[in-house]
């Protein structure tokens, strides 16, 4: 059994801009590694979009990572509405353990709200 990384490793933040229905929103998804870690893997699955709007995608994958690493949900809104969208961002982040590389999985849940005006 690997031990468990420290606490706090992986901050998300969503971020949904306001936008007109019908049409399209784009939410972005910052992912951020703790700078004592090295952000190996990451993706994004979309748990939740409010009844207006439906997602292009359920999973996104990071194409290149960094700390922050950003991705982009893009959404269809079919009419005008205000509710939450949920985001599990999920990373594989790996720390220095004496001369070896110690990695494992980290995910994190978060919300933000989407508005689509007429």
């Amino acid at each position: 059994m690997r031990p468990a990384l420290a606490e706090e490793p992986l901050a998300a933040k969503l971020r949904c801009e306001p936008a007109r229905a019908p049409g399209r929103a784009l939410c972005t998804l910052e992912i951020s590694a703790a700078p004592e870690r090295r952000l190996s893997w990451a993706d994004a699955l979309v748990l939740k979009t409010p009844g207006f709007a439906r997602t292009l995608r359920a999973r996104l994958a990071a194409k290149e990572l960094g700390s922050p690493t950003r991705l982009t949900l893009a959404l269809v809104l079919e009419a005008p509405g205000r509710g939450a969208v949920r985001v599990r961002a999920r990373a594989v982040l790996c720390e220095q353990a004496g001369s070896k590389e110690r990695c494992g999985p980290v995910t994190r849940d978060v919300e933000a709200e989407l508005v689509a005006t007429k």
